[in-house]
């Protein structure tokens, strides 16, 4: 074998290899082919796999330093509301699938505010982001308030269910522009009804009031739960985490988190731990 080959193969033996973050999940695929068909009126369905594969390439190899939130080219429907917008900091979070391998329960929708963005932000550029950061290993794990949603998702998925990924308002231009602009509110309204029909789930779960808002608007007033966004703030809604608690937990970063996932899945099944369908 020649020398300079023999010295490249050990380069690459001697390399680290990329970890891969969540492995034992699924990220997009299986019934999410379907389900993303309900955003076609924002983006075609070419732009959405495209920034699919790129979100899926991040949720397993994690981050690179210099990466750049991805954008995306909107419809000419979406352009064309989008228009007086052009000088103001956009953001969309492509609805995203988690599933175990053999999935045996039905799907969950778990539903945000918006797609919340910087003021810094490209202004213009629709960038693209996922709920609570779902893509980024960082944020699943140890950033600020996102692991308990994170722990939450990984909660109902290890018990088999399906986990669909969603805000209610599907675009951010600012704070409140898009429920100010009736063409706009009107298309988000009509995006998640048609998302939540195609998704099918057993549950729904409205995490701050203004996603349970866009959900009764949406005609899904019997449909899902409410409960406290994870942002609340402990001087305005104190102990929120501990509503109708069955247990206590320890005072501490680990005992916090465990209840407020415990109080979300209450939310959900009315325990503390996902329950299969009866």
């Amino acid at each position: 074998m020649p020398k300079p080959l023999i010295e490249k193969q050990m380069k690459e033996m001697s390399e680290p290899v990329s970890p891969v973050f969540d492995g034992d999940l699924l990220f997009n695929e299986a019934n999410w082919a379907d389900a993303i068909q309900s955003q076609t009126r924002l983006f075609s369905i070419d732009e959405l796999n495209r920034v699919s594969e790129g979100l899926r390439n991040d949720f397993y190899h994690g981050h690179t330093n210099d990466r750049k939130m991805p954008e995306i080219r909107p419809s000419k429907e979406l352009a064309s509301l989008l228009a007086p917008y052009q000088d103001r900091t956009i953001g969309y979070d492509l609805p995203c699938l988690i599933s175990p391998r053999k999935p045996s329960c039905g799907r969950i929708v778990l539903c945000a505010q918006d797609p919340l963005r910087k003021k810094d932000d490209a202004p213009g550029q629709v960038t693209v982001g996922t709920f609570f950061g779902i893509d980024n290993e960082r944020f699943r794990h140890s950033y600020r308030h996102y692991p308990i949603i994170w722990q939450l998702v990984r909660s109902c998925v290890e018990a088999g269910y399906e986990v669909w990924l969603t805000d209610a308002y599907k675009i951010f231009a600012g704070k409140n522009v898009v429920a100010r602009d009736k063409a706009l509110d009107d298309l988000c309204r009509e995006v998640l009804q048609d998302e939540v029909a195609r998704v099918s789930p057993t549950h729904i779960l409205a995490l701050g009031n203004t996603a349970a808002h866009m959900l009764e608007k949406a005609g899904f007033t019997d449909r899902f739960s409410r409960a406290v966004h994870p942002t609340a703030h402990q001087t305005t809604k104190p102990y929120w985490h501990l509503k109708d608690a069955t247990q206590a937990y320890e005072d501490n970063r680990a005992g916090r988190q465990l209840a407020k996932v415990h109080y979300y899945c209450r939310q959900i099944f009315g325990t503390d731990e996902p329950t299969r369908p009866v």
